[in-house]
């Protein structure tokens, strides 16, 4: 059972199974501060992220190799912890960022954003992908129609065959609403189509 649903879209076709993965060698990485490309030019950039707590804001820097700077900022509701994770999403082959800010509300949950850089005349400036998912008809059972739906827990970046994808760690709310106990949890395993997140596995266990 989700909750809170709200219909999202990018405006992009989607074909299904038309995905195509670059083989770009972008480092799954995980940190506040990372060394990875996310212009695409083939440099380290430094991105880091920073929780300032007493303005409840949170903030996400780039430096690029020849020094520019962008930034792109969340406001908070409660004080949070934040942790990055590289990896090509997109197949592009320039690196993605996810976004996971943990909260110090119940449950300890939060809110995961995937986050990628657009060039603009003479500089660079953040985006945010769209935080909904794609249904797939080949898993019985209720899925999520956006990130909002689920009580997230966790965002990190896999590896399968040669392709990064999104998977997302969140409490079974319906073994919640049954039991009152929030220690099952749900992965969600997906993949950028050009207008949504394909939710390719779902299943009980944890990362």
């Amino acid at each position: 059972m989700f909750y809170g649903c709200t219909a999202v879209s990018a405006g992009i076709g989607f074909q299904a199974g038309r995905t195509v993965y670059a083989q770009s060698g972008i480092a799954i990485e995980t940190g506040t501060v990372l060394q990875v490309d996310v212009t695409g030019d083939g440099r380290s950039d430094r991105i880091r992220v920073f929780d300032n707590n007493d303005a409840l804001r949170t903030s996400v820097g780039l430096t690029d190799a020849s020094g520019a700077e962008a930034w792109f900022e969340y406001e908070e509701d409660m004080w949070a912890s934040s942790v990055l994770t590289s990896g090509d999403l997109s197949g592009n082959g320039a690196a993605d960022i996810v976004l996971m800010r943990y909260s110090n509300g119940m449950h300890g949950t939060g809110s995961a954003s995937v986050l990628f850089v657009e060039e603009v005349p003479g500089s660079f400036i953040w985006r945010e992908y769209p935080k909904v998912f794609l249904p797939n008809p080949a898993i019985d059972r209720e899925q999520p129609k956006t990130f909002d739906d689920i009580q997230c827990r966790g965002a990190t970046v896999i590896e399968k065959e040669g392709r990064h994808y999104l998977r997302l760690l969140a409490i079974d709310m319906e073994y919640f609403v049954e039991t009152g106990d929030d220690y099952q949890e749900l992965y969600i395993d997906c993949s950028w189509q050009g207008d949504g997140w394909l939710i390719e596995d779902m299943g009980e266990g944890g990362w």
